[in-house]
Formats: C-alpha cells, structure tokens, sequence
C-alpha cells in the first residue's frame, strides 16, 4: 500500500535524521537512497520526500486500512508534524542571534522517540561522552531488541517487557554500570507492573511530567527535560544542564565562556514559549 503525509509547513524529512539524538542511526531506522526505513507496528515502513517542504511518500506491505491510520500517528509524531513550526519560525526570526539558524535549519521539526525509548536513552547518555553512550545503546538494542529482516536490516528498539524480565544487573556485560543497569530494569519492571503509566503521562502539564519523571529511580532534572523533549513532545522545556547545549549557547550568542546552567535559563526566559525547539534548533546548529 503506497499513500502519502502532508507535513502541514517547513519540514525536511533528511535534515533531522543528522541528529545526535537519532543515534545509534542505522539501527531502529535507516536512510539508503533517501528512502527513510523503519518497523512500526510490526510492518516496514519507507518512506520518502521528492521535495522541501512536499508530501511524504509512505509504503506497507499491508492493505489494512486500520493499520495505514496507526502508521500515519506514529509518522506524525516521530517526525514532530504535530508542531506548530510556523508559529515558531515566525517567533524565532525575530531574534538576531536565532533568525540564522532559522534560515539554516529550515525544515527542521523536533523527532521523536517513544517514551520508554526516551527514557532509555537518557538515562544512558548521563555524564557519558556521545561516542560511548552510543556503543551501549547500540548494544543494548541488538541484545534485546527483534532483528526484522524483510528486505531491510533493521530491529526494533527493547520492548519493556524484555527488559522487564532481566536481571537487575543484566547491563553490565554490555558496560553499563551497575547503576544505570539497576535504573533502567527497575523503570521497566515498574512500567510492566502498571506503577507507571508512560501513555497516560504524555497529558500531564509540563511542570507535573517533570515531576512524575524526576520520582523515576535514577532520573534527575537533565534526564528528565531531555526525555520530555525527546519523548513526549515537549516544545517549551530546556535541558540548562546540558553541557552540549551551554556550547551551543556561547556559539550562537557570541559569549567569552560558557554559560552556566543558571545562565543558560535566564537567556531561555526569551525563548519561551519555545524553548525546547530553540533548543533543538542549536543541538543540531552547532554540534
């Protein structure tokens, strides 16, 4: 079945797939001669754009039009089609120090993971450097994620219910540390048991997430902006601590020295409502 997605504004269906958050890239979802692979739903999908801004191509080897509906969602909230990029574009090239990155970075949408997939990565990357906390997640998803081989290399990210099933101390082989293995089993086993409900918090308010998220064993301030970003969707929350971001920040303003993570907020403050696509927008303008 071949059908297609209007993106709805600005979009850019390669550009995002650069993203440090993207990584391991190659694994859950591919790019060989722009067509874009990935499973959902236990289908592959490819997908594809002839043009900036254009309709997206979508094919499944599937004629089940329930399931074209489930796949056009996920679609939609992967590649962030439910942000009101205009309204931001308009918002953010107001601002000398952003305008550029506007111009730069045009079709740049926010991608998204699943909640648990966000939390996951996270968690992993915590005071790790990028090249190594991609190897363990790397690891991590061809351990226990499923290898789909039909006409493509691809698997599937852990479900929590493998992981659930695991040891507490399981990770370790695959060098995670003893810590972030027993923080990462515990969130799965307590997601399986129904203590925590990932689907049910994609409503709460910004400022309740966070504080659901940060009484997560193992989830401070950082991990938890970033996975709200990342996971559900959240466009007006800022990771200060992110010492990648505090780079981006002394680049884009032309600063001496890095800001602090108490800088970085102050300067955020002109950025809401949309900080965390400004956000987004100076990861990808300047890692």
């Amino acid at each position: 079945m071949i059908f297609t997605l209007d993106p709805k504004g600005p979009f850019n269906l390669y550009i995002g797939l650069g993203d440090l958050t993207r990584e391991p890239f190659g694994l859950t979802e591919q790019l060989k001669n722009k067509k874009y692979y990935t499973v959902l739903s236990g289908q592959l999908v490819t997908v594809t754009q002839e043009k900036h801004d254009g309709e997206l191509t979508i094919e499944i080897d599937n004629r089940d039009s329930e399931l074209q509906q489930i796949v056009i969602l996920e679609l939609k909230n992967r590649f962030g089609l439910n942000q009101d990029i205009i309204q931001f574009h308009r918002f953010a090239k107001k601002d000398p120090h952003l305008a550029p990155l506007i111009e730069r970075l045009n079709g740049l949408r926010m991608y998204q993971k699943s909640p648990f997939e966000a939390l996951i990565t996270a968690i992993t990357d915590q005071q790790l450097n990028v090249a190594f906390a991609t190897t363990l997640k790397h690891r991590l998803i061809t351990h226990y994620g499923l290898h789909f081989t039909d006409n493509s290399e691809l698997w599937t990210f852990p479900t929590p219910e493998k992981i659930a099933n695991l040891p507490e101390d399981a990770l370790r082989p695959l060098q995670y540390s003893g810590s972030k293995s027993r923080f990462i089993i515990r969130l799965a086993k307590r997601i399986v048991s129904g203590e925590y409900s990932l689907d049910h918090w994609t409503s709460f308010k910004d400022d309740e997430l966070l504080e659901v998220l940060m009484s997560i064993y193992g989830v401070g301030r950082w991990t938890a902006e970033y996975a709200a970003m990342i996971g559900f969707n959240r466009t007006d929350l800022v990771p200060a601590g992110d010492i990648g971001l505090q780079k981006a920040v002394q680049r884009c303003y032309h600063l001496e020295e890095r800001p602090t993570e108490t800088q970085v907020r102050e300067i955020a403050e002109n950025w809401k409502p949309w900080r965390g696509l400004v956000t987004y927008y100076l990861w990808h303008g300047f890692e």
